[in-house]
Parts: structure tokens; sequence; C-alpha cells
């Protein structure tokens, strides 16, 4: 009995985060732009995309979204499936930082969302990243990673995953789920773009550690377990060979 005891946690608590879902914003949203850099994400873009402009708040308000791919020299099929679908594509050079660099320079909302181009968001994800921003004192958002194959409606690893990510990443700011205000990005000097960034063990620490914690400094960054991105855990897990081999010649970014 009391060895089940975790695995009804795990299924409560993530019952609990989804039900987020059922959130609404209210009122007319900030201008906001969503960017999605790439390199290479054929297999996964159109779904990426999809699932954003499925969001009932930006099917809502269409004008005060903007959706700008900002790619580092895909050679496969990523620019031409995306094109017809955002609003902007940005040619950039290699490196993940450097094009969200880019991206955020360029763009014309006064909230920055960033995500990557291999995840799924559910219904009112928008919603709930946006709302923190009510709050004046807010300069940032950090979300969480399911892992997922089936865009959230599995069972067995999805429930399993979700007690990590919401306990062992609430000071970390997963690099493909968080927002901040341009304004703040710019005054705590962005991202350091000197980094090694075709490596991802130079990219992760400055993404999702270094770059929040000058954020904090700026003003609150708030983390949200129910902003929810679901994450093929294609890293953990050979169901994308060419990919973990890029990664591992530092090859990928």
């Amino acid at each position: 009995m009391y060895l089940l005891l975790p695995i009804i946690a795990a299924i409560g608590l993530r019952a609990s985060l989804e039900h987020g879902d059922l959130y609404q914003y209210k009122g007319t949203p900030p201008l906001t732009s969503i960017i999605i850099p790439t390199y290479n994400e054929e297999l996964y873009i159109r779904k990426v995309v999809n699932s954003i402009l499925n969001q009932p708040l930006i099917k809502k308000y269409p004008s005060r979204f903007e959706l700008v791919l900002v790619d580092s020299g895909s050679n496969d099929k990523t620019v031409k499936i995306a094109k017809p679908l955002v609003d902007r594509v940005i040619l950039a050079p290699r490196g993940k930082l450097t094009g969200k660099d880019i991206g955020v320079r360029a763009a014309r909302g006064n909230i920055i969302v960033c995500v990557d181009a291999d995840l799924y968001f559910p219904p009112r994800w928008i919603d709930k990243m946006l709302r923190h921003y009510l709050d004046p004192e807010v300069v940032g958002v950090k979300g969480i990673y399911i892992s997922s194959f089936q865009n959230g409606k599995g069972v067995i690893l999805e429930t399993l995953s979700v007690p990590f990510e919401v306990f062992a990443r609430r000071k970390q700011m997963v690099g493909g789920n968080n927002s901040f205000r341009r304004k703040a990005y710019i005054k705590c000097g962005g991202y350091n773009l000197n980094v090694n960034q075709l490596r991802w063990e130079s990219i992760e620490p400055e993404e999702e550690w270094l770059f929040p914690k000058r954020l904090e400094k700026i003003g609150k960054v708030v983390f949200d377990p129910s902003v929810i991105a679901y994450h093929p855990p294609r890293r953990m897990l050979p169901i994308d060979p060419q990919y973990t081999a890029q990664i591992k010649r530092g090859a990928r970014f």
C-alpha cells in the first residue's frame, strides 16, 4: 500500500497542474512576441507552431501576438514548412543564444516568450504564462517540461516526470518554455553570447541558470509549474539518433 502512495501523489500533482488549462486570461493581453529558434527541426516544427496558433487567446486577439521563427541555417525543410504559418522568419548565424538574442531585439512585443521547436503546448498555456505580467514587478516567468510521446495524452511517462520537473527544476528557467519583459532582457544584458554555442554543456548553464539570475536583479521571476510544455525525451532515449549524434559531436546548435 505504501508503495502506491508516491504514484498516487504524482497522479494527483499532474491532475492539479493540468487542470489549469481551464484558466482564461481576463482582458486584452500585452503585445507579445513568441520566438522559436530552429536548426533542422522539420520533424517537429509544424506541431509546435500549430499548438501555439491554436491557443484560444491568440485566436481571439491575433493582433496582440507575433510568431517569429529565427533559423540558424537549417538545411532541411524547417523554414519551408514554417514560413506560411509564422509572422516572420529571421535568418541568423549558428548558435541558439545568438538566434534568440537577434529575435528578442527584433521583436515588436513588450513580452517575449521563448519556446523550443520540438514542444507541444496545451490549450490555455499562453493564458497562464501572461497572467503573471498583470503584476508590474514581474519581469520573467518560468514554466516546466513534461516528458511525453503523445502530447500529454500518455499516462506513465508523463506522470512519472511531473514530480522531478516541479521540485528539481524550481530554480531553473527551462530554455524552451519561459518568458520575460523585453526591457528587462536588455537592461540585464541579455544572454552571454561568448559561450560555446555549439555545445549543449555550455548553452544550458547560461540559458537556464545564469541569465535568469541576472534577470532576478531587475525584478521578480515567477516559477509556475502549471505553465506546461510537453517535451519528447529525444535526448534521453534513442528516438532521434541523428539529433543525439549531432549533440555529442557539437554540431547541433
